[in-house]
């Protein structure tokens, strides 16, 4: 498999940049100790730095109705209702981390867990978009507030593989690999778990683990595209190719989305 051909058509599906900026070495034996993984990507700790605010392009009617929201925020913190409406705006405007920061001030006014679960998913998107020192910060914050969520409810599953996601292209990547079979082992068909460490086997051309992950995944949910997508190229890359061309007929049939066809024709030609 080629990262940089898959990175180019899946390019909108978040953690895909993630996985295959690591190392092989990071990813490359899940069962190594979070030592020797460590040792194995040769990477000094990254100095966290502020993230600077992303800030697209705005259309004229955009930045009117984020300075209307912003002002009324602004002048009154505590209106909640306000606050949301700021962050709907800043997530359509994709200013992931300015929707993260609001979310972050709603959850230090009132630190319930579903407060700091709102911003850590904010905190966790914006990481996902993210590259280098930002995406070190916004991952830092994710894992903060994720953590301060799981330490008043540690049953929510999807917050602790989210967080296991932000670990992966740090120092420490093995400890995302490990939360990631906590989750597995509390619910082993959980979703999300299973299609990340499915990736983090790919990553390390551990197309059999991997192949088992999202057959796991499309036993529960058959019609889960991006498992089948990714099924497909497993099965192509460890030399099933009849298996292979009939998985990704199936994904050709179940989406209409562009980037994911193109990927379904693209291997479909290389097995032909």
């Amino acid at each position: 498999m080629k990262p940089s051909f898959l990175l180019l058509t899946l390019a909108g599906m978040a953690s895909v940049g993630l996985l295959y900026s690591l190392p092989r070495s990071v990813v490359q034996n899940e069962g190594a100790s979070a030592r020797q993984v460590a040792a194995a990507s040769g990477q000094a700790p990254a100095q966290s730095k502020a993230p600077a605010q992303h800030l697209p392009a705005l259309s004229a009617e955009q930045a009117r109705q984020l300075a209307r929201l912003r002002q009324q925020w602004q002048q009154n913190p505590a209106d909640a209702q306000a606050a949301q409406a700021l962050m709907g705006r800043y997530t359509e405007a994709m200013q992931f981390d300015s929707a993260a920061y609001v979310a972050e001030a709603l959850a230090l006014r009132e630190p319930t867990a579903a407060r700091q679960l709102q911003a850590a998913d904010r905190f966790y998107n914006a990481f996902t978009y993210a590259e280098g020192q930002r995406a070190d910060a916004l991952g830092q914050k994710a894992r903060q507030l994720y953590q301060q969520a799981l330490d008043q409810n540690p049953g929510l599953l999807q917050a602790k593989a989210n967080m296991a996601m932000t670990y992966v292209a740090t120092p420490t990547p093995m400890k995302g690999i490990l939360m990631l079979r906590e989750v597995l082992e509390q619910d082993p068909d959980f979703e999300p778990a299973l299609f990340n460490m499915g990736m983090l086997s790919m990553r390390s051309n551990q197309y059999d683990k991997a192949i088992g992950r999202f057959e796991r995944i499309l036993k529960n949910e058959p019609n889960n595209v991006r498992a089948m997508f990714y099924l497909g190229i497993c099965q192509a890359e460890s030399g099933q190719p009849a298996k292979a061309r009939q998985t990704l007929q199936r994904v050709r049939t179940a989406t209409t989305d562009a980037t994911i066809l193109a990927g379904v024709d693209e291997y479909l030609k290389q097995l032909n």
